[in-house]
């Protein structure tokens, strides 16, 4: 027996809003009979978002029992690869003949440099100008909310294809084909809202918080700005709004891309002057430490000048190599191919220090030896199972341990101040992030880390690579050990 099901949400959303607890009980015999083991029965049942996100609205109670029923079940999830939208969507645009070049190219290039892409600077160029008069970014992010809140290639084909508000089909049919403005990130927003509302503005969403401050701030643009300022600060709002929600966190959306992205697909020549009404009003501010501009959670703390004050309270940093072992992001390294081939199990542990370790000790079988110090280290041959990181950027790492210590300390000085709190704890967050892109994932690829093994100098790409470095090393170091062969 096979069950095929489409459209379960519907049967979950009625199940929600009738009688939940006898809904709910069907349900969950439903799964029960499925999975019984000595049935030869199977159901496939379609979702457009997993199974928790319909019971946000039930009691807590029955909420837990929606989530016992979730236990039965299997999820698969499935996403459309953006490309792949990305495609169907050059492949289905009616506007043809369009070239990058002047303004289109220069728009382009303002993308590419500033990586805002998920591409960042190796965004496809055929691809570009296959999707205009539709913006790259415009694109990328259309796909991404229509992948989040719609069904991928159907609500994609629909913008495309159907004649309402804000559509590509829409903006086809107002503009000249061969001359067009360019479909921006402001009519992604006025799309997204004008059909998608309901489920943006739902509490199982999870950019809810997000999407009610970009409507705060539009409500704000309305009531505190200039009347002439008020159409192109509600553009600019909405661009930056949805550059934050979709956007990686490397990309560089500051004064320099807002400015001319205005220039070039909102048709802002003042955006720079805007941008200095909507600072002034308190509505966004240029948040360094993210790269990009965000809404203003009203304070009346001046968070710059209290953490200025921090940094004369606090002590600098002076030992990396302890800060860094505090850290819980590093765990012992099982290398498992010598642990296929030899029968047991020797894990690579990690030890932080300001000078080289010679000896490992005995409760290890192996060591991966970060180095933090400000003078040149000479790495002689060491006939031990240990391979040194050398860290040439401790000043880079000591800043970002204080930038987190001063934020702590401002935030404990004013835990009353919930919106100071909010944005602390997000100054704390990057820092920590950025500490995480030094230390472990851009390891490999920074030019500030030097590795060495038995007195040499090695190059190492990638993870991969460094991991049959550890395995070569094991081997080299332990070959008279016995090798156990296991049946099992």
């Amino acid at each position: 027996t096979i069950l095929v099901l489409d459209e379960f949400g519907k049967f979950l959303e009625y199940a929600v809003k009738n009688n939940p607890d006898k809904e709910v009980y069907f349900i969950q015999r439903l799964a029960e009979f499925f999975n019984d083991s000595k049935k030869l029965a199977l159901s496939i049942l379609s979702l457009h978002q997993n199974f928790s996100s319909y019971g946000q609205t039930l009691s807590s109670e029955q909420f837990k029992e929606w989530e016992k029923v979730k236990g039965r079940l299997k999820e698969v999830p499935f996403n459309e690869p953006i490309d792949q939208l990305l495609f169907f969507a050059s492949e289905r645009n009616q506007f043809k003949g369009l070239d990058l070049k002047n303004k289109s190219l220069e728009l382009f290039n303002l993308i590419r440099t500033h990586n805002v892409s998920d591409k960042k600077q190796t965004i496809d160029k055929v691809l570009a100008k296959k999707l205009l008069p539709l913006d790259y970014i415009s694109a990328e992010i259309m796909a991404k909310s229509l992948q989040r809140y719609g069904q991928n290639e159907r609500s994609l084909f629909t913008f495309l294809d159907i004649d309402e508000s804000f559509s590509f089909k829409w903006f086809f049919n107002n503009n000249d084909s061969n001359n067009p403005k360019v479909y921006n990130l402001n009519l992604v927003f006025d799309y997204i809202v004008e059909h998608y509302y309901f489920i943006i503005s739902s509490k199982s969403n999870s950019d809810l918080t997000n999407w009610n401050s970009i409507k705060s701030a539009l409500d704000q643009v309305d009531t505190r700005v200039q009347q002439d300022y008020i159409v192109s600060g509600r553009q600019i709002i909405k661009t930056i709004g949805l550059l934050n929600i979709f956007t990686h966190l490397g990309a560089k959306i500051d004064r320099d891309f807002i400015t001319n992205y205005a220039k070039l697909a909102l048709q802002i020549d003042n955006a720079s002057e805007i941008i200095e009404k909507l600072i002034s009003q308190k509505i966004i501010s240029y948040k360094e430490y993210k790269h990009r501009f965000v809404f203003v959670d009203w304070t009346d703390l001046d968070i710059d000048f209290e953490l200025q004050k921090a940094s004369q309270k606090i002590q600098e940093i002076s030992n990396v190599a302890e800060r860094v072992s505090e850290l819980d992001e590093f765990h012992p390294i099982l290398v498992k191919s010598a642990y296929f081939k030899t029968g047991t199990p020797r894990l690579f542990e990690y030890k932080f220090t300001d000078g080289i370790i010679f000896d490992v000790p005995k409760e290890c079988d192996a060591i991966i030896n970060y180095v933090f110090s400000e003078d040149k280290i000479k790495i002689s041959k060491v006939d031990q199972p240990i391979i040194y990181g050398v860290f040439k950027n401790t000043e880079k790492i000591k800043s970002l341990f204080f930038e987190i210590d001063k934020a702590k300390k401002v935030k404990e000085e004013n835990r009353d101040d919930l919106s100071a709190k909010k944005e602390l704890d997000e100054r704390i967050f990057y820092s920590t992030q950025e500490l995480k892109d030094i230390l472990i994932d851009d390891i490999f690829s920074s030019e500030s880390v030097e590795w060495y093994y038995a007195g040499k100098n090695i190059h190492i790409e990638n993870r991969r690579q460094f991991n049959r470095i550890l395995n070569t090393i094991l081997f080299e170091n332990y070959s008279t050990s016995p090798i156990f062969k296991s049946e099992l």
